[in-house]
């Protein structure tokens, strides 16, 4: 009869060897659902950390880009900018180019250039590394508009979803590597279990003994620190608790001696 719930873990896999032999014996399944529900969770505290500064950048320095960038419309694959050529659009705070708007024939590639976009009246050349550029061609566009109406829509567009993308990024990106790190970690807990638990519930066990490193992950990241712990701590943190929740199951599924 199962005595503690896995959504318990928050809290008792941090300090009770009752709860992980109850989980080692009692329980069925890997707890995946549960570990998705928990970086669930623990992400929500970490993005919002980010947004703001996310917010505070793009309100600070996208009004004035917008209004450095030339309007422009692209018919049958020919792009005409409505200003002065070659135009060049300058980093924010910084002496360095962001990109050239230039139809002329002034410009035709980058090299040489410190800017990191060049649009010339075919294509679109993007700087992809310091030896390597990229280039899309005009010619699929018809007819295209590039306003600064529809510029600051767009950022007003990214401002709004980014974040809320970046999570649902992290969330399935860190879930696929911590189910991953789970299945690693259950094949060194049966070295600890030496055939006494099946290799289930040592995972199952593994889940709730990364549930410790997870929750003090996240309460560190929230802090200037958080990011330079290394990761061998929470790896060694999780083995502890892996080896204490294995020793724990053990024990109680060991029969005490009868005395004659």
């Amino acid at each position: 009869m199962k005595k503690y719930s896995v959504f318990q873990a928050p809290l008792y896999a941090f300090f009770s060897k009752d709860f992980y032999a109850d989980i080692g014996r009692s329980h069925r399944g890997t707890a995946f659902g549960y570990l998705f529900l928990l970086l669930l969770v623990c992400w929500v505290p970490v993005v919002m950390t980010w947004h703001g500064p996310f917010a505070e950048a793009v309100d600070s320095y996208a009004p004035g880009l917008i209004e450095r960038i030339p309007e422009m419309t692209i018919t049958d694959g020919r792009a005409v900018i409505h200003a002065d050529q070659p135009c060049f659009i300058p980093m924010p705070h910084s002496t360095n180019t962001l990109a050239i708007f230039d139809t002329t024939g002034k410009y035709t590639s980058l090299e040489g250039q410190d800017a990191f976009v060049l649009v010339t009246e075919t294509k679109v050349i993007m700087k992809q590394s310091a030896v390597e550029t990229r280039s899309y061609s005009f010619a699929e566009i018809k007819n295209f508009a590039l306003t600064r109406e529809k510029m600051t829509n767009w950022v007003a567009l990214g401002r709004k979803w980014i974040m809320p993308s970046v999570y649902a990024a992290v969330l399935i990106s860190s879930f696929i590597g911590k189910v991953i790190k789970m299945l690693i970690y259950a094949l060194i807990g049966l070295l600890f279990a030496k055939s006494a638990v099946p290799y289930a519930s040592v995972l199952r066990l593994s889940v709730m003994a990364g549930t410790p490193a997870i929750v003090l992950h996240t309460v560190f990241m929230l802090t200037p620190i958080g990011f330079f712990i290394p990761g061998i701590a929470w790896f060694v943190l999780t083995l502890v608790y892996l080896y204490i929740g294995v020793r724990a199951t053990t024990a109680a599924e060991t029969p005490a001696p009868t005395s004659v």
